[in-house]
């Protein structure tokens, strides 16, 4: 007789199939919840496991991307919400008004407006919803706050100088010169 119940021990097919199904835009909680696939606590056991094995390890990379892979996708989900809005919204409220003998009444107009800002609202609470996660699944390429680093070798102060802005511009071309980033004949402006 087979074993009952979800399974516990990691394997790189299931590992497989969870990246994959986040990765395509699923939850770890709907994921978790199908027949045949672990817990979540037991996925986030594998993830956070104090000496992981060489596959757990692998599967944590590889779980790392799919949800890089996600936060693209929801980013794309974004353009996609907001680019048919406006005409989303005029359908719902031409069909809230169906039944209106009258539609230049002020009942059938005050009636599309409300659906048609309804649907506009709904829009954008799902756009901003999917702005925030993709914000916290990638901080780095798509989070509100930048972040600079500044380093010097122990002990060294930060040094920092004032200059005029066409100064500081033609510095920084020059850097950006140096660095092979423009060509060299470029023109300072």
């Amino acid at each position: 007789m087979g074993k009952i119940g979800r399974p516990s021990s990691y394997s790189p097919e299931i590992g497989e199939a969870i990246c994959a199904r986040i990765a395509a835009g699923e939850t770890l909680t709907a994921i978790c919840e199908l027949p045949d696939f672990p817990s979540r606590s037991t996925v986030s056991r594998w993830l956070c496991h104090p000496e992981p094995s060489e596959s757990l390890r692998a599967f944590a990379t590889a779980y790392a991307h799919a949800r890089e892979a996600q936060a693209e996708g929801e980013f794309d989900e974004i353009r996609e919400l907001a680019d048919g809005t406006h005409e989303e919204a005029c359908a719902e409220a031409d069909a809230a008004c169906e039944g209106f003998d009258d539609l230049d009444s002020r009942a059938a107009r005050k009636l599309w407006r409300q659906r048609y800002y309804e649907s506009l609202n709904a829009k954008k609470l799902q756009i901003d919803a999917r702005k925030f996660r993709v914000a916290r699944m990638n901080a780095s390429k798509y989070g509100d706050k930048a972040q600079v680093q500044v380093s010097t070798p122990p002990g060294q102060p930060i040094e920092v100088e004032v200059m005029p802005s066409a100064e500081r511009v033609a510095q920084v071309l020059n850097i950006l010169r140096e660095a092979g980033a423009l060509p060299s004949g470029e023109p300072d402006e």
